[in-house]
């Protein structure tokens, strides 16, 4: 337990002092380190035991493991740890300490908050644009259907995909926060028609887009976009729906991610004219 009167400077100095030395302890049972600290990160140079090249990875996060259930065991402490891939000179230090933030920043993205491998996220990554039609669709559906959880997740997707282009080239961070956020408009815009007050209300949620300044506030400020409009949708589906359109609309829920999702499929499933499932929805 740390004592209260020691300052919040000292006690960050202290905690950097117990995680270095925790880390350092954990790794070097197989291989050899070399902590350090660079702004508020910790920094692990490894040199690899030869002996134990083949199980290096799992060699630490072994290690990583280990020193996470101390930490939080004696001192409370969660901690986020990220691992390059190996490089053979000294000049490529700088690349493998790049590689760790990227990582760390791809953590932040997607909610990872453990270990991660720089590899990983390579293997997930795509080099070009990523925001097709059938992906926006989605988004929509989920939306209209109530569910932020399916929504958030696609959106997560999309993020993850687009991370290496935002990263190298960052204005086109700036171009999908205007794509998705122009999505979740116009969904509520379709959703208000007719609704002057919801309209308003939608309006006013929708602002929530206009603040951000990182990627972690996209997503957080989405994230409250969407779970409030989908709330919203759920309750008036309550207070609005008739049996029949209670049918249609589980029809909807069940079958939103379909991409051939339309009023003439909903029509052709339930043996109904096309204007009836429009009233009903």
């Amino acid at each position: 337990q740390m004592d209260m009167d020691v300052s919040s400077f000292q006690q960050m100095k202290l905690i950097q002092f117990v995680v270095m030395n925790v880390i350092s302890e954990v790794i070097q049972k197989h291989h050899y380190p070399f902590v350090t600290q660079i702004n508020d990160l910790i920094l692990c140079l490894i040199n690899v035991n030869p002996d134990r090249k083949s199980s290096f990875e799992l060699d630490i996060q072994e290690a990583f493991q280990k020193g996470q259930s101390f930490l939080q065991e004696h001192f409370q402490l969660y901690c986020t740890a990220t691992l390059s891939n190996v490089h053979h000179d000294i000049e490529s230090i700088s690349i493998a300490y790049k590689e760790t933030l990227d990582t760390l920043e791809y953590g932040f993205i997607v909610g990872k908050e453990d270990f991660m491998h720089y590899k990983s996220i390579q293997e997930e990554e795509i080099g070009e644009y990523y925001y097709p039609i059938t992906e926006e669709q989605k988004i929509i559906n989920c939306i209209k259907a109530g569910d932020s959880e399916q929504a958030m997740h696609i959106i997560d997707t999309i993020l993850v995909k687009n991370h290496c282009l935002i990263h190298n080239q960052s204005f086109f961070a700036s171009y999908l926060f205007f794509d998705i956020s122009a999505t979740i408009i116009k969904t509520l815009y379709e959703l208000s028609f007719d609704q002057k007050e919801s309209m308003i209300e939608n309006i006013e949620l929708a602002e929530h887009l206009n603040h951000n300044k990182t990627l972690s506030d996209f997503k957080e400020n989405i994230a409250i976009v969407i779970e409030q409009a989908c709330e919203r949708i759920k309750k008036y589906n309550e207070e609005h729906t008739t049996p029949f359109g209670k049918e249609i609309k589980a029809f909807v829920q069940a079958n939103y991610q379909n991409e051939a999702l339309n009023i003439s499929f909903i029509a052709g499933a339930s043996r109904v004219p096309s204007f009836l499932c429009i009233k009903a929805l």
